[in-house]
């Protein structure tokens, strides 16, 4: 006997695992099948000529499931308790065309579970007549059919159509009864039975009519429900009591309670249906402690292929017929029944086989490829234990949704184990095996005897399963390549390896198929956990776990203004994620970049809306978004291709200009620069100035001195300082708000401009007092013609008062004195002095000496010059008074560069007047582009009356 069960018991647990996969693919999809509520539909002559019937049922099959369907149990209320309502969330409905011959007739010594709830019948004829002659007639004889099924509802359903016009009402006149009315009157009885359903083809008051309509069918099907639960209930009770009585049978008593629990399961009511079974189960021991179970008549196990069978196999034998009969043993009637029996009974006969097998093993001799060949016999009743673990562990809530918690079980969905019900916490405590009985109900427990019926040879396991996932990326496989994500991520966590596994837990979370929430919140918390702790930084392109667009982008025009860009986020997990940083980078054709960001952001559910900042954009042009970068700890999302942006550029509040040396310097004009720094409402930390041009070429110098002044006092106090150059960089002072920094840089003309412009490019490098660093770009027009060229003859008479050639002007000054003339462009002006010797202390005048050096000194400056710092001093002053200094740079550089170009400099010269041109709209709107609407506005607000003014 202890050889044929340990032959059973090998052949059994080897076949396990097929039989697993087979269960959930045919036994269990058919039990799913067959445990739906029906819903019967029929209708007549007047239905089937309009259409309305079968386009009615199509209509209503495409509106199922049932959702939300609200019960409760109406045994609370005969035991005096009363039960908590509840909500059936889902409910799967057949909908099936009536027929007489469908409902089987329950054979002597069977019991029928009858899946029909409610039947509805469809009257569409607004014909009085048609009605009394001939529908009324098949709904009596469908009624008397339906009507006494035991515990079954049933529903007249009149249909409205939006184009019907009742014939009644234009043949009979007014008054005449409709159809409805006669249904009312001829079929609802004691309670209403006949509802009228009116479709409009508008889809907001159908959808209403639809709703009301479905709360009808929700209503018949639970009064359906509680009838037949309080039906059972009282046959149960009279059975139950007369279990002390001679001749009581359990299996009549097991059919009764069975039928109850079918009747839950078609409601999707689970926890119910169990709860029969554990009453069973209680009731089946009592009974066998007080009688012995004597309807029982042998323990069975020893009919032909008993020893080698698998036990999964629910249809092997005819297990309900078996009962019926009072025919089964009690080992087919425990296979058939009990909860967690199976998975209980095969989990401890793999074991035992491995322990048995091992045992042997270890004393014997055994040749290599003998051993391997038992190592995977061996892999196999491990993966089978490893599937019995899954089930129970789901069944009771300590199953966490971990990776490598078993192949068969992946998908499950598992309850909290706070929420695991009572029932089926009593019936894993009635599991014998205690060491899996306690595993049940603690996670480290469970999580330990799971790793002991695992071979833990995780380094030889990611080898085979790495190539595996990488084989065949995009065959569509996805639920293959979910399985073997989860294998492959179980090994790389056990090994320790936080960076395979952190590129594992990515996949997963990313990847469609993962069905359970539960399951999905462990591998995002597992993700944001080893994204911590990896040591390298892991660089994901396009991950499919989010999708980004970019909404707009404002680069505002402040002195501190920002570049803004709004960036949808949609996240694909029913999960909240938060990010360390999210990083724009934005290039230009140039490869200028420019980047924007935002910290510590919480993306919800489905799609977000984010801003991001940074540094404005001081360069105009087309902005390529090059990369949008979301960090989690050393995981780094990139995400390419985002599109592009045109972006005009924010001026900074400083100007730069360079040009020939002024008279503040006694330097050679011909082979100097002067740079100058002018500072507006913002003062200048640090900066770095680079020089170059394609005609100009610039020595490299150690040193530079600075000259630094204030624009605001007019004859301000000089500082001079000097600052070593860095790699070529000339390396600016801090500046003071309203400041000019000076200095002359030397230079080399080293191709000859035909018109004497040559074009310097000034690249400036800056850092605010806030610590924000800039950069600005200014491309300078200098010509180094002469701007004025003096000859001059000297003619020794004292008594001379004018030049008989030229015309003259006579500028009664001093020997040391000086003139002021206005000169056109390209104009030869002669000017004559009369020079006289200075008189002495007695007002005597000495003759001039003869060989004497006479110095013409010459000083001018550009009228435009002159008007712009005109207009810049009256901008300061309307900015401050309207406080919108903030935009001084911006405005600046308006006046600069489009309104003082457009001066007619003669008229200033000549009349002393200046015509300003018309504000230049179009302009100013391309010049601020890239900003907020209400902005552009204020500044066309602002510029419209400093023109006036």
């Amino acid at each position: 006997m202890r050889r044929r069960l340990t032959l059973w018991l090998v052949t059994a647990v080897f076949k396990l695992a097929t039989a697993a996969f087979l269960l959930r693919a045919t036994v269990g999809e058919q039990m799913a099948d067959n445990k739906r509520v029906i819903i019967t539909y029929t209708y007549g002559p007047d239905a089937e000529e309009n259409g309305l019937g079968i386009g009615f049922a199509d209509d209503l099959e495409g509106r199922l499931p049932l959702r939300n369907v609200a019960w409760q149990n109406p045994l609370g209320f005969s035991k005096g308790n009363t039960s908590p309502p509840r909500v059936i969330e889902l409910l799967e409905v057949e909908l099936k065309r009536y027929s007489p011959e469908m409902f089987p007739r329950a054979m002597p010594g069977t019991l029928y579970h009858s899946p029909y709830f409610l039947h509805l019948y469809l009257v569409t004829t607004d014909d009085s007549e048609f009605y009394k002659g001939t529908v009324r007639k098949q709904i009596q004889e469908w009624l008397n059919v339906v009507a006494n099924k035991k515990n079954q509802e049933w529903l007249i359903v009149y249909l409205i159509n939006a184009e019907s016009k009742g014939k009644s009402a234009r043949f009979l006149g007014v008054g005449a009864s409709s159809v409805f009315d006669k249904l009312k009157s001829d079929f609802s009885f004691k309670k209403e039975r006949c509802i009228r359903m009116k479709l409009q083809n508008d889809p907001g008051k159908d959808a209403e009519a639809w709703t009301d309509f479905q709360n009808h069918l929700k209503e018949g099907i639970i009064s359906s429900l509680n009838q037949q639960i309080i039906q059972y209930d009282e046959d149960t009770r009279r059975i139950d009591q007369q279990r002390l009585m001679p001749g009581w049978n359990y299996c009549q008593y097991f059919i009764m309670k069975e039928g109850l629990a079918y009747t839950f399961e078609f409601m999707n009511l689970i926890d119910e249906a169990l709860l029969q079974y554990d009453e069973l189960e209680a009731s089946f021991f009592q009974t066998l402690a007080e009688q012995g179970a004597p309807w029982f008549a042998k323990f069975g196990g020893l009919e032909p292929e008993d020893d080698s069978a698998n036990i999964l196999e629910l249809q092997r034998k005819p297990y309900r017929d078996m009962i019926m009969q009072n025919k089964i043993s009690i080992f087919d009637f425990r296979v058939s029944l009990f909860p967690f029996f199976r998975e209980a009974w095969v989990y401890s006969a793999c074991v035992n086989v491995i322990c048995h097998c091992d045992e042997l093993v270890a004393v014997s001799s055994l040749q290599p490829e003998i051993l391997a060949g038992y190592d995977g016999e061996k892999a196999d009743l491990l993966r089978c234990a490893r599937i019995q673990l899954d089930k129970l562990g789901v069944a009771s809530g300590t199953y966490r949704d971990a990776p490598g918690i078993g192949f068969a079980s992946t998908h499950a969905t598992a309850p909290d184990p706070e929420s695991a019900s009572s029932a089926i916490k009593d019936s894993l405590q009635k599991i014998t095996n205690s060491e899996l009985r306690s595993s049940l109900f603690s996670a480290e427990a469970f999580d330990e005897l799971y790793l002991r019926n695992s071979i833990c040879r995780f380094a030889e396991a990611a080898a085979v399963w790495e190539p595996l996932q990488k084989q065949f990326p995009n065959e569509s496989w996805d639920v293959l390549d979910d399985l073997l994500a989860e294998k492959l991520a179980s090994c790389w966590k056990m090994l320790s390896n936080q960076d395979r596994y952190l590129q594992s837990c990515l996949h997963l979370v990313a990847c469609p198929t993962i069905a359970t929430q539960r399951r999905i919140k462990y591998f995002v918390d597992e993700l944001i956990r080893t994204s911590h702790e990896a040591s390298e930084v892991l660089h994901v392109e396009n991950s499919p776990l989010l999708h980004l667009n970019v909404k707009n982008v404002i680069n505002t025009i402040s002195d501190d203004g920002q570049l803004l860009i709004a960036l949808d986020v949609t996240n694909r997990l029913p999960e909240e994620l938060e990010f360390d940083q999210i990083l724009l980078r934005l290039v230009s054709s140039d490869g200028i970049e420019f980047y924007c960001s935002m910290n510590d952001i919480k993306l919800g559910v489905a799609k977000s809306l984010i801003q991001l900042s940074g540094q404005k954009v001081t360069i105009s042009g087309t902005y390529v978004v090059d990369s949008v970068t979301c960090q989690i700890g050393k995981l780094k999302l990139i995400y390419r291709d985002l599109g592009s942006f045109p972006i005009t550029g924010g001026a900074v509040p400083f100007r730069i200009s360079a040009d020939l040396p002024d008279q503040t310097w006694s330097q050679d004009a011909n082979s100097t620069l002067q740079i100058k720094l002018f500072t507006g409402s913002q003062a200048l930390k640090e900066g770095c100035i680079m020089i170059t041009g394609s005609t100009l070429s610039f020595p490299n110098i150690k040193s530079m001195l600075f000259r630094t002044s204030s624009v605001a006092e007019t004859g301000a106090h000089v500082k001079e300082c000097a600052i070593d150059t860095v790699e070529n960089k000339i390396m600016l002072p801090a500046v003071s708000s309203f400041e000019q920094l000076s200095f002359l840089m030397p230079f080399q003309e080293s191709v000859k401009a035909a018109s004497g412009d040559h074009k310097v490019k000034l690249t400036f490098t800056y850092t605010t007092l806030d610590g924000k660093r800039h950069i600005w770009y200014e491309t300078e027009t200098i010509n180094l013609t002469p701007a004025i060229e003096v000859t001059h003859a000297i003619v020794y008479n004292p008594e001379a008062k004018s030049h008989a050639n030229c015309k003259s002007q006579r500028i009664d000054e001093r020997f040391n004195g000086s003139g002021s003339v206005f000169e056109q462009p390209r104009y030869e002006f002669p000017v004559v002095y009369h020079l006289r010797p200075k008189p002495d202390a007695e007002g005597k005048q000495s003759p001039i000496a003869e060989n004497a050096k006479i110095q013409l000194d010459v000083a001018y400056h550009d009228l435009d010059k002159e008007i712009e710092e005109y207009f810049l001093a009256s901008l300061d002053k309307l900015l401050s008074e309207r406080d919108m200094t903030q935009y001084s740079g911006c405005l600046m550089h308006y006046i600069c560069d489009m309104l003082v170009p457009n001066i007619d400099i003669l008229q200033y010269a000549l009349k002393d007047i200046i015509s300003l041109p018309p504000l230049d709209l179009p302009g100013l709107h391309a010049m601020l582009r890239s900003e907020r609407p209400e902005t552009i506005n204020r500044i066309e607000e602002f510029l419209t009356v400093f023109h006036e003014v």
